[in-house]
C-alpha cells in the first residue's frame, strides 16, 4: 500500500469474505510490489527461517519491494528475515523464481534505476548479477515457468529477454508504441503477453520474436494481465471501474471475453491466478481485494 504497509489476509470461499490476519510494517514510503513464493531449506535458514537442528525445511516467503529503494523477505512467521538494498532508486517490481526450476532460490528485481538484479537466498540475499539494457525504467518482470528465462519490460516501450543462469540478455521487442507495464508467460514457455500503456495487449511469440496476436482494447489503458495456470485463459485489467477485468480464451483471443468482472469502485491494478485456475483475485485502487470464481464451462 502507498501506507508502506502490506496486509496478510484469509480467504473463506464458503463465506464469501476475507479477514486480516496481520499488518506488517514493510517500507519507509510506498510498497511497489510483493510476490509470494516457496523456496529450498537453504533460501529459507538465510532469510531467518524459525525452528531448531536437525536441518531445515524449506518455506513460504513474503518479498516486498519499495520506494525506500529496498526489499524485504518476510517468514511465514511474519518475521522481517533480511533487508536488502541494492537498487539507486525505486524498486518497480520483483519476480520469484518458480518452485523446482532452474533457479528456484533466486529472486528478481527491477527499478527505476534502468537496471534488473538477480538475488541468491540460499546466499544470504546475494545480489549475483545487475542486468542492464533498458534505456528507461524497468516497469514490470516474469519469470518463464521453468525459471531458465526471465522477462523485463520498460519505459523505453522494450521487451528484454534474459537467460537466469548466466544473465545474458537480448531485446525480445522494441518500439511496442508504450510503457510496458506488465507481462506474463505462458505455461508452455512459447508466448509472452505484453500490456501497453497504449491500451493494448500483444502476444509476442518467442522463438520468432514476432507479435501473432493484439488485442486493442479501446479507450481504455491496460493495467495486468495474467495467464491461469493451465494456459487456458488470460486474464486482462483495465483501469477503468466499469470496464472490470475480462477474461480470454487464450487459444481465441479474436473472439469476445468469455467473462466481464466489474464490481470495484475503482480501477483494477493487480491480478492473480489461485494454483488450481478456478479463482481469480483483484486488487483495487477503492482500497479491495476480491477474490472470482470461475464456474462456467471451463
Amino acid at each position: 500500500s502507498a501506507d508502506g504497509t502490506v496486509k496478510v489476509w484469509t480467504v473463506s470461499a464458503a463465506a464469501g469474505s476475507g479477514r486480516a490476519l496481520t499488518s506488517l510494517r514493510a517500507h519507509e514510503g510506498l510498497v511497489t510490489g510483493l510476490v509470494v513464493g516457496t523456496v529450498a531449506a537453504a533460501a529459507d535458514e538465510a532469510a531467518g527461517g524459525g525452528g531448531g537442528g536437525g536441518g531445515r525445511r524449506g518455506g513460504t516467503l513474503l518479498v516486498t519491494g519499495g520506494s525506500d529503494n529496498r526489499m524485504r523477505l518476510f517468514t511465514q512467521a511474519m518475521q522481517c528475515g533480511l533487508s536488502l538494498k541494492g537498487h539507486d532508486m525505486d524498486v518497480h517490481a520483483i519476480a520469484f523464481a518458480p518452485a523446482g526450476g532452474e533457479q528456484q532460490q533466486q529472486v528478481a528485481t527491477c527499478s527505476d534505476d534502468m537496471t534488473v538484479k538477480l538475488w541468491d537466498l540460499g546466499a544470504g540475499g546475494t545480489c549475483t548479477r545487475t542486468l542492464k539494457g533498458h534505456i528507461h525504467w524497468v516497469t514490470c518482470l516474469a519469470y518463464s515457468s521453468d525459471g531458465k528465462q526471465l522477462a523485463s519490460g520498460g519505459r523505453d516501450n522494450a521487451v528484454w529477454l534474459w537467460d537466469t543462469a548466466s544473465g545474458q540478455g537480448t531485446a525480445l521487442a522494441g518500439g511496442l508504441g508504450a510503457t510496458v507495464v506488465s507481462l506474463a508467460w505462458h505455461p508452455s514457455g512459447k508466448q509472452l503477453a505484453c500490456a501497453g500503456a497504449d491500451r493494448a495487449v500483444r502476444v509476442l511469440d518467442v522463438a520468432t520474436r514476432r507479435v501473432v496476436h493484439t488485442l486493442d482494447l479501446g479507450s481504455d489503458p491496460v493495467t495486468c494481465v495474467r495467464y491461469s495456470p493451465d494456459g487456458r485463459h488470460l486474464a486482462v485489467a483495465l483501469a477503468r471501474p466499469t470496464e472490470g477485468v475480462r477474461l480470454f480464451d487464450a487459444a481465441r483471443l479474436d473472439a469476445p471475453p468469455l467473462a466481464v468482472l466489474v464490481g470495484h469502485r475503482g480501477g483494477v491494478v493487480w491480478l492473480a491466478f489461485d494454483a488450481t485456475g478456478r479463482r481469480l483475485a483483484t486488487c483495487s485502487s477503492d482500497k479491495s481485494v476480491r477474490v472470482w470464481e470461475w464456474v462456467a464451462g471451463g
